[in-house]
């Protein structure tokens, strides 16, 4: 079957037109179906460990730092952070064995030194209710990395929009912005997640791999870029246990 120049045509902008329609698609995916996805993906997350940069400014002073994270699920979890600033360095620590909720910050006097808090919190998980001790499919600050608990904890409190979808160390991820809703200034869940935050999100994982934020833990703002992530590989009981220093103070809560 022969074909002339116009019908050639015709197809080419019929075909152009078919690539245009997806990559459209493509570019412009609903956001209730992606979270939905991201939802279905993050219950898939049995274990997970990452190290993070920390780069925030707070009153004007530059901060810098690391955070390691360790999760398994449903439970347990370690995050542990050493931050310095200008003249000081800042250090906290959250691990669960999922038993035992300990917690801990402080500034030491040596920033050569591993850090040794004075005073340790422990929550005692099998008699606690809420955030701490249930409530949602994972117990822990999952938040910190895996999206779709980022938003059962701001669940109600943000207004979402998608910005597009990228390459990032050739993963795939969405990017995703939040804004406070006005008349939620004074919302306890702001002091965790900010009054704005922007997220780089692994769209098959639901895996974060940055977050940029505004007025977030007492920073003006902050950036965490995520990376040696491990997904779903063995982790150890022994990363989640710990032992308070000779001498601390134990606050039970």
């Amino acid at each position: 079957m022969k074909i002339n120049r116009a019908g050639s045509a015709i197809l080419i902008l019929f075909f152009l037109g078919l690539a245009v329609c997806a990559w459209a698609e493509e570019e412009e995916p609903d956001l209730r179906a992606i979270i939905e996805r991201l939802f279905e993906a993050g219950k898939k997350v049995e274990s997970l460990t990452a190290t993070g940069k920390l780069t925030a400014v707070a009153k004007e002073q530059v901060q810098q730092g690391e955070i390691e994270i360790a999760f398994k699920a449903p439970d347990k979890h370690r995050v542990v952070q050493d931050i310095s600033g200008p003249t000081w360095k800042y250090a906290a620590l959250s691990i669960s064995d999922g038993k035992t909720w300990w917690l801990a910050s402080g500034f030491p006097a040596d920033p050569d030194v591993p850090f040794e808090p004075t005073e340790v919190i422990r929550v005692d998980l099998t008699k606690a209710s809420g955030p701490e001790g249930g409530g949602g499919e994972k117990v822990g600050p999952w938040h910190y990395i895996l999206f779709p608990e980022m938003l059962r904890l701001g669940e109600g409190a943000y207004d979402y929009v998608l910005l597009g979808k990228e390459l990032r160390e050739s993963v795939e991820v969405y990017v995703i912005e939040a804004k406070l809703k006005p008349d939620l200034e004074d919302n306890s869940v702001v002091a965790m997640l900010g009054t704005w935050f922007k997220v780089w999100v692994g769209a098959s994982d639901g895996i974060i791999r940055r977050v940029e934020s505004t007025e977030t833990l007492g920073r003006d703002r902050s950036a965490i870029e995520y990376t040696d992530i491990s997904l779903n590989a063995p982790v150890a009981d022994a990363k989640f246990s710990y032992s308070p220093p000779e001498g601390a103070q134990i606050i039970d809560k």
